[in-house]
């Protein structure tokens, strides 16, 4: 649930960093200085830490029992998605809805129905 409700807000704010800040403020709370690019680099860092990692540690840190996933997993998740042609395609498809209502109201003569 949680990576659909980053991915939500991604879709939403189309700004990782904008997203990042606000799981940031979400983990570590807003009474706080927090710092945004840091945690994306952490994120980051973790990602290719794990991926060098020897396979039992691998192993080990995913059979972990968690509740949510850890907030640099769910940013370095989140990031991929960004970066990916699905991420893309929405949009795509998304510009392609809106030029084609723009292109009937244009053919409306400004007659809109509510």
């Amino acid at each position: 649930a949680e990576y659909s409700c980053d991915r939500a807000a991604m879709l939403v704010a189309q700004d990782t960093d904008v997203v990042a800040g606000a799981m940031l403020k979400l983990f570590a709370g807003t009474s706080r200085a927090t710092n945004t690019r840091a945690f994306i680099e952490q994120s980051r860092e973790y990602e290719q830490l794990l991926d060098s990692a020897n396979p039992l540690v691998r192993a080990s840190i995913n059979m972990q029992q968690r509740t949510h996933p850890l907030p640099v997993k769910r940013l370095s998740e989140l990031e991929k998605w960004a970066n990916s042609e699905e991420y893309a395609n929405i949009f795509k498809t998304y510009g392609d809805v809106e030029k084609d209502a723009k292109k009937k109201d244009s053919n409306s003569n400004g007659a809109h129905v509510l």
